[in-house]
């Protein structure tokens, strides 16, 4: 399967709906209490610019810590996604492009969404790199970072 194949189709006008194989996993990392909106904004953004369909993710992967943010918890439930979490330790064995020291500091691995992303599509290459979408206004300044990786098929043992 090549990134084609995930990309958004051209809308004809039938009664047929197009079936996308569910091989991207999106990493995410975000701050405590993030609105569902906003990750589910960020998200959106990211498949746009890349021209990557959403029924094509398979699921949500993040730090174990995150796991229970309701704002993430809530977007996988209404999108019927699964939710993979992994240990700070297991995400800093992970080679990544752009890791950071400010994060490393905060959670105790360099990369949250890319290596996330990596681990649960369990490939060494990211189809997108960390994105960052962020909202400032005098009341709210909060960021959600997202990256996206191609799994060979949907997880380990389906076909």
């Amino acid at each position: 399967m090549n990134f084609s194949q995930l990309q958004k189709m051209v809308k004809f006008d039938t009664p047929e709906t197009p079936w996308f194989p569910q091989v991207l996993w999106v990493g995410v990392g975000c701050g405590h209490l993030t609105p569902r909106s906003l990750i589910e904004t960020a998200i959106q953004q990211v498949l746009q610019q890349y021209n990557l369909e959403e029924n094509a993710i398979a699921g949500i992967a993040t730090l174990d810590i995150k796991g229970e943010e309701p704002g993430l918890v809530e977007l996988c439930q209404v999108k019927n996604w699964p939710l993979r979490t992994f240990s700070s330790e297991l995400l800093r064995s992970v080679e990544v492009p752009n890791p950071s020291d400010r994060v490393g500091t905060a959670v105790g691995t360099p990369s949250v969404a890319e290596a996330a992303a990596l681990q649960a599509a369990g490939v060494k290459t990211l189809l997108v790199s960390k994105q960052i979408y962020r909202v400032s206004t005098p009341q709210i300044r909060q960021a959600v970072t997202v990256a996206i990786a191609q799994a060979q098929r949907k997880t380990p043992g389906e076909f």
